[in-house]
């Protein structure tokens, strides 16, 4: 074997220990930086990933794909440090290698946790048995609006987090499209899943709200009702504070008036009209905050048609539905 080829053989052979995590775009801070090279026009991650190998102290680094440019760090990544970018300047792909991360870095695989007693559980070295978008954010409060690893009841899920704004970690529950292509259904409702979820295409993972709101022992949840602009009418918010005896996965009303959550802010007919969001039975309308199951008003999801929140004749194409524990 050629020279040429026995060095290609060998950057093959080491790019296969060098490990993405899918999505995470980003860097480490410049006190981590033990080495850049800038690779030629056919510049690879593999490239990269051979000259980690070779460097002593090298345990990730990023490639940017815009550059050509490979930085090595001295250490994993985690929340904490990372400095991740927005989905729109995507660029610098992050690699890790093999069996390096203690607590609280960023893993791809049990043997990735050096540190007695981890588990990788949504993509960081941990002895948490769930993970959720909250979690995420106190461990990184300066981390954008994006998708990310969570562990709810056993599972590894992609999930969209709201970290900015106020919303401190707040996990994407359903996204309601009228653009859709498949229809809602009592079937899909509480699981509509995607590979990668985002406040613009149809999604569902309702049927982990109990979990997430138990994840915490608070007496009290938060709930965030969000319909889009439409081009004759304002974007929408309203955020319930919940009593934990509550679950976004009930079937019977709550109004207002009972006292077991309140609504801020205090929208016209509230007080008559408002009930904790529910699942209804036999309607068009499947999701709902109005007091009359089959209504289009205050409905959440339809099947049929763009359900109006939160009044009537104020049909919406996007409906967001947020928890935080």
């Amino acid at each position: 074997m050629t020279p040429h080829l026995l060095l290609l053989a060998a950057i093959l052979h080491q790019s296969r220990a060098c490990q993405e995590i899918y999505e995470y775009f980003g860097t480490l801070d410049a006190s981590h930086v033990v080495s850049n090279y800038t690779l030629n026009s056919a510049g690879t991650s593999c490239q990269c990933c051979a000259l980690c190998h070779k460097h002593p102290t090298c345990q990730s680094f990023s490639f940017d794909t815009r550059s050509l440019r490979c930085t090595l760090y001295d250490k994993v990544a985690s929340s904490t440090d990372f400095y991740r970018q927005r989905e729109s300047a995507h660029s610098a792909q992050y690699f890790l290698m093999p069996a390096r991360s203690r607590s609280g870095e960023f893993c791809r695989r049990d043997a990735d946790c050096v540190t007695p007693g981890d588990l990788c559980r949504g993509r960081t070295c941990t002895t948490a048995t769930t993970v959720t978008c909250r979690d995420i954010h106190r461990a990184g409060p300066r981390l954008p609006d994006h998708r990310y690893w969570s562990v709810l009841n056993g599972q590894q899920v992609l999930t969209y987090c709201r970290m900015e704004g106020g919303f401190g970690g707040a996990t994407l529950l359903l996204a309601y499209q009228s653009s859709g292509v498949t229809p809602w259904s009592y079937g899909n409702l509480q699981d509509k899943p995607t590979a990668s979820p985002s406040e613009t295409q149809d999604f569902s993972i309702l049927k982990y709200a109990d979990v997430i709101r138990d994840h915490q022992t608070s007496a009290e949840y938060h709930v965030w009702i969000i319909a889009k602009a439409t081009s004759t009418l304002p974007e929408t918010q309203q955020n319930f504070t919940a009593s934990r005896s509550l679950s976004l996965l009930g079937t019977k009303r709550y109004l207002l008036s009972s006292g077991l959550f309140t609504a801020v802010p205090d929208l016209t007919y509230d007080i008559a009209y408002l009930v904790f969001p529910h699942i209804t039975t036999n309607c068009t309308t499947l999701y709902s905050t109005g007091n009359y199951d089959c209504n289009s008003r205050r409905a959440l999801v339809r099947s049929d048609d763009r359900p109006w929140w939160p009044f009537g004749a104020q049909a919406r194409d996007t409906i967001l539905i947020y928890i935080t524990e």
